[in-house]
C-alpha cells in the first residue's frame, strides 16, 4: 500500500512540475562561434546569421563572409569589418561585451552592450535568427 501511495505521489509531482524557462528552438551552447549575416534569408525586421564555415554553401556575399561577429565565452564579442582589397586603413573590427537576458517566461534576449538588444528567435548549430529591439 505504501509503495502504491509513493508511486502515486511521484506521478502527481511530475505532472505538476514547474515549467522550464528554456526557450524552445534556442540552444545556447551554439552561440560561441563566428557568425556572418545571410542577407538572402534576412528581412527588414529579422536578421539571420549563419556560421562562417557555412558561408559558401549558403551563398553569403563576400562583403558579409569576411565580416560578421565572433562570440566568445566570458562575454566577449568581436565585430569584424570587411577590409576590401586592403585599401581600407580603418580598424579590422570592434570589441563589445554581451550577455544573455531572460524576459518573461520564454523570451531570450542577446544584449550587446553599447550596440543593441536582440530578441533571439532561433539558435541552432547552423543558424542564429534575431530581431532587433533597441539601440
Amino acid at each position: 500500500m505504501q509503495t502504491l501511495f509513493l508511486s502515486l505521489m511521484i506521478a502527481l509531482n511530475a505532472s505538476f512540475a514547474t515549467p522550464t524557462t528554456k526557450s524552445p528552438g534556442i540552444d545556447k551552447q551554439y552561440i560561441y562561434q563566428h557568425w556572418v549575416i545571410s542577407a538572402k534569408e534576412s528581412t527588414k525586421t529579422v536578421t539571420v546569421y549563419r556560421p562562417h564555415r557555412l558561408a559558401d554553401s549558403k551563398g553569403v556575399e563576400m562583403r558579409h563572409k569576411h565580416a560578421g561577429m565572433i562570440i566568445k565565452k566570458g562575454g566577449k564579442l568581436r565585430q569584424l569589418r570587411w577590409r576590401m582589397c586592403g585599401n581600407d586603413t580603418g580598424p579590422s573590427g570592434y570589441d563589445y561585451q554581451w550577455k544573455w537576458q531572460t524576459q518573461g517566461v520564454y523570451q531570450t534576449l542577446l544584449v550587446i552592450k553599447k550596440k543593441a538588444t536582440y530578441k533571439v528567435l532561433a539558435l541552432t548549430q547552423d543558424m542564429l535568427k534575431v530581431e532587433k529591439l533597441s539601440k
